[in-house]
């Protein structure tokens, strides 16, 4: 039994009693708060005022968002060399990955995709260090996002406490990327870490955690074998979370709240972390409120008009995944795909 294994013992294993009183908790908090700062009347003005092409707009961009992000996902899948495994078969798994992500605490949709991928022959390990590699992708981008918007906002605000931010966030994001790319320094991180482990349970050995950890990033190196395709990858990334981003933007227009572009470009990225680190299932509820609370700090964006725009926009990004897996669910299930040859399961070797 791998380290995989016995987290999904140990996930499975909590009661879910605790889980829901958090989220009751949590979320009665946010709607309280939410109904005492709102008024309804002007909210329902400023979700009014929301255009139709401004709604076709903003799906364009969310169609666009997940496209490349499911592209991205098919295309370090088959770096590993699935069996029986096509396109169609990586952006389900994406989409079904990124709807349970949506609806449960801790990105647990990132373990489902694991499980989905064994079935094209590809190790728990290998695929656990597919989900990193997008991961590390995802956060490099919107932690650079922060930073570089942060940093102009700072001169132009001449705020220094923000100038301060952004230099310990570019500080970490530099002092991570070299961690990764430097292969001595991530070993000797991966062996303090695994003796760390160790020390605190005696049912996993530091040598089984050095080499999961391995495993993972044999896949890291696979992948950015050049920096020419690890500068690719990122271009890449940051064209489709650009794309994510810029929709808030659109919305806020529309509603008639004057704020910038740059502004939404630190605002929304800043919040998509806080929401992360939150750990708290339905976490968009948690970016909602970091937004507007931020956008009317930094912006002076009124309440109504930012809670308008970010509860359109997080609609959105949350219903359409799961719609659009639900859809490709019913063509799966469809009489005439049933006769498609089925996953070949097969033990494939690890990326070297």
């Amino acid at each position: 039994m791998d380290l995989g294994e016995r987290s999904s013992e140990r996930v499975a294993g909590r009661r879910p009693w605790v889980r829901r009183g958090l989220f009751f908790v949590a979320y009665s908090g946010l709607a309280v708060l939410v109904a005492r700062t709102v008024d309804i009347h002007k909210f329902l003005a400023a979700l009014g005022s929301l255009r139709f092409w401004t709604v076709v707009e903003v799906l364009a961009l969310v169609a666009f968002h997940l496209a490349a992000r499911s592209l991205r996902y098919h295309y370090l899948v088959a770096k590993a060399h699935p069996v029986g495994y096509r396109v169609r078969d990586g952006v389900r798994i994406f989409l079904a990955g990124l709807a349970v992500s949506l609806v449960t605490p801790a990105r647990a949709g990132d373990l489902l995709k694991v499980e989905l991928t064994r079935g094209y022959g590809i190790r728990r390990a290998v695929s656990l260090g597919i989900v990193v590699v997008e991961r590390i992708l995802d956060l490099l981008v919107i932690t650079a996002t922060v930073v570089v918007a942060g940093t102009l906002l700072s001169q132009q605000w001449q705020n220094r406490g923000m100038r301060w931010a952004a230099g310990i966030l570019l500080a970490g994001l530099l002092a991570g990327t070299v961690l990764l790319t430097v292969r001595t320094l991530r070993w000797r991180t991966i062996e303090l870490f695994a003796h760390t482990v160790a020390r605190f349970t005696t049912r996993i050995s530091s040598e089984r955690v050095t080499d999961m950890c391995h495993r993972i990033f044999d896949v890291w190196d696979e992948v950015f074998a050049s920096p020419a395709v690890a500068l690719r990858y990122f271009l890449g990334s940051s064209l489709l979370w650009l794309a994510d981003f810029s929709k808030l933007w659109l919305l806020l227009r529309c509603t008639g709240a004057d704020v910038s572009l740059l502004c939404v470009l630190f605002v929304y990225p800043l919040s998509l972390i806080i929401g992360i680190l939150s750990f708290l299932p339905f976490s968009d509820g948690v970016v909602g409120v970091t937004v507007v609370a931020l956008l009317g700090g930094l912006a002076g964006v009124s309440v109504n008009a930012a809670t308008a725009a970010i509860l359109v926009d997080r609609g959105v990004s949350t219903l359409t995944p799961v719609l659009l897996y639900a859809a490709i669910s019913a063509l799966r299930a469809s009489p005439w795909a049933r006769s498609a040859p089925a996953p070949v399961r097969a033990n494939v070797s690890e990326i070297s």
